[in-house]
């Protein structure tokens, strides 16, 4: 099966785990691919710009922080 060109906006939320507000909001701040509109209500994005962008972001590598407490591991 081959991957869309375009991705609409459920597709990028579940890709990209934000939410449409989220997106929004990086969007405006330009830290985020822009949309493409399809029609008057309609936007999508580029497949390839939302996996760039996947791709570009930091990855966590056990950095003691507890996701569960939001702390920093170790004694209190």
């Amino acid at each position: 099966m081959v991957a869309p060109a375009i991705l609409r906006r459920p597709d990028v939320e579940r890709l990209t785990q934000l939410s449409k507000a989220s997106i929004y909001r990086l969007m405006a701040a330009g830290r985020f691919p822009a949309a493409i509109r399809l029609g008057e209500r309609a936007v999508a994005w580029r497949a390839t710009e939302i996996e760039a962008w996947i791709a570009s972001r930091p990855r966590s590598h056990g950095d003691g922080i507890d996701p569960a407490a939001g702390k920093r591991g170790g004694a209190s």
